[in-house]
């Protein structure tokens, strides 16, 4: 095995771990989402934490495999290069955006009762069309810097790429933040 091909499978192992991780936070939001207690609410932002803390060290860890994969056998000039480092630096911003929307969250639940129903105030923070179109770009704008990364395009095709990709994710969160939420009589009043 060449050294190159080991930086590509480092390089294709962050992105697995990444996934797993993002993986992590999607199903905390969800709870989170459908939380109807502080304790509840508490315990899906323990599991999107234990997912997101290692976001930052997982993109590091890409950007320096990229940086390797690219020095050993690619150019530095290739557009598509420059526009999947600038996706990923903006993947991480908006990773880091929404953890530091959800550490507010948890503090405001501190001192609560376990028991206690959430707020409506705490209700529309969490479970508002923002959060949401941000929490389900993500996967999206990742997706689209993996099309960049295959296709090699050029500049004009590579922003396409990362800006569609982006695109639906945030309509997707966008049209699930229009949802009304059920309440749990509701799903078993419609089985």
């Amino acid at each position: 095995m060449s050294w190159y091909n080991l930086g590509l499978f480092l390089h294709l192992g962050c992105v697995v771990a990444a996934f797993w991780f993002a993986a992590q936070i999607h199903v905390g939001m969800e709870r989170l989402w459908s939380a109807d207690t502080s304790g509840q609410a508490l315990q899906a932002l323990d599991l999107t934490h234990s997912g997101a803390r290692w976001m930052p060290w997982i993109g590091l860890a890409l950007l320096l495999t990229g940086a390797y994969l690219t020095q050993s056998r690619w150019n530095w000039a290739l557009p598509w290069i420059s526009i999947s480092i600038v996706g990923l630096i903006a993947l991480e911003g908006f990773g880091g955006a929404s953890g530091k929307g959800r550490r507010k969250l948890r503090q405001r639940l501190q001192g609560q009762p376990l028991n206690a129903p959430l707020a409506p105030e705490f209700v529309a923070a969490a479970r508002g069309p923002l959060a949401r179109t941000v929490h389900f770009m993500l996967p999206l704008l990742t997706v689209g810097i993996m099309l960049v990364m295959v296709t090699k395009p050029g500049a004009l095709g590579g922003v396409i790429e990362l800006v569609v990709a982006a695109a639906i994710g945030a309509a997707w969160g966008s049209r699930r933040s229009l949802s009304p939420r059920r309440e749990p009589h509701e799903e078993i009043a419609r089985s």
